[in-house]
C-alpha cells in the first residue's frame, strides 16, 4: 500500500512540475503586472488540490465495486465506505497538500524578469 501511495505522488509531483513549467510564462507575466504573491501561490495550490479532489470523487464513485472485486478475489468482507477510507482519503489529501506546498511557493518568490528572460 505505501508503495502505491508513493507512485501516486510521485505522479502528482509529476504532473504538477510539468504544469508549472508549462504556465512559467503566464505566472511571471502576471507577477510582472502586480499580481500578488499569495495569489500565484493560492492558485497552484488550489488548482493541484482539485485535480486530487476530482481523483478522489472518481475513486469513491469507483470504491463499492472495487470492493466487491476485492471480496471475490479474496473472500474477506470489505466495507467500502468505512472509516479506513475516510482516513486514507485525508491523509492523502494532505500529502497532495505537502507536495503541492514548495512549487507553488517557489513560484510565488519566483522573479519576473528572470522567469520571462529564461524562455
Amino acid at each position: 500500500a505505501l508503495f502505491a501511495w508513493a507512485i501516486a505522488l510521485i505522479g502528482i509531483v509529476a504532473l504538477l512540475r510539468l504544469s508549472l513549467a508549462q504556465r512559467k510564462r503566464l505566472l511571471a507575466i502576471r507577477s510582472a503586472l502586480g499580481e500578488c504573491p499569495t495569489h500565484v501561490y493560492r492558485d497552484v495550490v488550489l488548482g493541484t488540490l482539485l485535480l486530487a479532489g476530482l481523483g478522489m470523487g472518481v475513486l469513491l464513485f469507483f470504491l463499492p465495486w472495487l470492493a466487491q472485486q476485492f471480496a471475490l478475489l479474496s473472500g474477506a468482507q470489505v466495507a467500502p465506505f468505512g472509516a479506513a477510507t475516510w482516513i486514507a482519503l485525508a491523509v492523502l489529501l494532505l500529502a497532495v497538500f505537502l507536495v503541492a506546498h514548495f512549487p507553488a511557493r517557489r513560484a510565488a518568490r519566483a522573479e519576473p524578469a528572470a522567469s520571462l528572460h529564461e524562455l
